[in-house]
């Protein structure tokens, strides 16, 4: 089982007792403002989803192939409360380079947990990164008025390298 932990967080995969939440959780308000190119998340792509990242942590880990998303659990409660993942995978194309990803429900946010799950999961990619690519550094892209999301990779450490029409693209190099 692939399961860390952090000062306040467990980082996990998705298991079918998330369903609700994880429904919940991608049809927030703030959720969907951020990933309205996604469709909101109903019962059946849920389960879907949590399948295959179930399977997918079951399997040998290729970051070059697959995003791999940890559900965040907050230690004192129990709580799912989001998501954090490193890919190198986004969607139909290949990254050139690799990508962290995160969100934190709305009750969950302005907490420092996004902050402490980018830190978490560029620790655990770290070996793996190593393995797959020469320069050791991990993007983070973010539209322009997504000012709490700027400010967690800043606050991990990310540097802004460029703005593009849509959006601003932060790295972090691994020592």
């Amino acid at each position: 089982m692939h399961t860390h932990t952090s000062e306040r967080l467990i980082y996990r995969p998705y298991e079918t007792k998330d369903l609700e939440a994880l429904i919940k959780l991608c049809n927030e308000k703030t959720y969907r403002r951020w990933f309205y190119f996604l469709p909101k998340l109903n019962e059946k792509r849920a389960k879907a989803q949590i399948e295959r990242n179930w399977n997918l942590w079951h399997d040998v880990i290729d970051m070059t192939k697959d995003q791999y998303a940890f559900a965040i659990e907050e230690k004192c409660s129990g709580d799912l409360i989001g998501s954090v993942e490193v890919s190198k995978y986004h969607g139909k194309k290949k990254l050139k380079h690799f990508e962290v990803g995160y969100y934190i429900g709305e009750s969950y946010q302005n907490k420092g947990y996004a902050t402490e799950a980018v830190n978490h999961v560029i620790k655990w990619a770290e070996p793996y990164l190593k393995e797959k690519q020469e320069e050791l550094r991990v993007f983070g892209k973010v539209e322009h008025k997504n000012i709490a999301s700027l400010r967690v990779l800043e606050k991990a450490g990310f540097k802004l390298v460029r703005k593009t029409i849509l959006c601003r693209i932060y790295e972090r190099w691994i020592d």
